[in-house]
């Protein structure tokens, strides 16, 4: 069947509640070339074209890349937009057990910590060892926050500090792409989230256009309801619509689009 290519990548952004997680999504989405929409699920609410749910606020937006750089090269023909859907999940602990439903093997990761707390007390390990566990090779960047909190001294440290402590994760978690960054490298942070999002395998993967068109019937089912949850035999019929009919073929569709931060 026909199919288009994809550029498209989603942003899973977990730590502790109040270290800055939703400062560094903000930051990151007005950096970028172009800020699409943003959604936010809270107290019933939903804001322009912002969907917010209990414990997780979903944005999305959008930047240019030139993939020729990847092949050495510079080509205008190479040039994609990237569609960026970021899950910036609550850092309260009672959300903790449910983060495991979410995380995905497609994802690209985000742990933010304060630096005015020693890393080990900042849960950066456990989240480290749940994204492990699902994702041994995953991409993580590890974001450390509120520099301007340290004394000129603390501040002096921090790089022997943060170099330490690289060290010792990566030991910990040698299979996987561990990058600590102190937020006050933000501008080569958000150049090197560009880069490591273009480096990324599933980068123009071919979808088949019965799954687009199945992901649009999706969008517009979930606006129609709060929660955005509906039945497994609603979703199959919409699934049939775009003839996808195999219960395996509509299972490998819902699976590529929750790797993508649609589902």
């Amino acid at each position: 069947q026909e199919a288009k290519p994809q550029y498209r990548m989603m942003l899973m952004v977990v730590g502790e509640e109040n270290v800055g997680k939703t400062t560094l999504v903000r930051s990151i989405v007005n950096h970028w070339d172009f800020s699409a929409t943003t959604v936010s699920v809270r107290s019933n609410q939903r804001t322009g074209d912002t969907v917010s749910t209990d414990g997780v606020d979903i944005t999305k937006c959008k930047f240019k890349y030139d993939f020729g750089k990847l092949a050495g090269k510079t080509s205008r023909e190479q040039v994609n937009m990237v569609d960026t859907t970021i899950w910036d999940f609550a850092g309260q602990e009672v959300y903790y057990a449910t983060h495991q439903f979410f995380l995905s093997t497609k994802a690209l990761y985000i742990v933010v910590f304060n630096v005015t707390t020693n890393i080990r007390e900042s849960r950066v390990d456990f989240w480290l060892h749940s994204i492990n566990s699902k994702v041994a090779e995953a991409t993580v960047f590890i974001v450390g926050t509120h520099v301007d909190k340290l004394t000129e001294r603390q501040k002096s440290q921090l790089p022997i500090t943060l170099e330490e402590e690289s060290r010792r994760l990566k030991a910990l978690f040698p299979s996987m792409k561990l990058n600590l960054v102190p937020v006050n490298e933000l501008r080569d942070f958000h150049e090197s989230l560009k880069s490591a999002i273009a480096k990324q395998p599933q980068m123009g993967t071919m979808f088949p256009n019965s799954y687009l068109m199945f992901e649009q019937l999706l969008l517009q089912e979930g606006r129609s309801y709060y929660p955005p949850i509906i039945s497994w035999e609603r979703m199959c019929e919409m699934a049939n619509v775009c003839s996808i009919t195999e219960e395996a073929e509509i299972l490998r569709a819902i699976e590529t689009l929750h790797n993508l931060g649609i589902l």
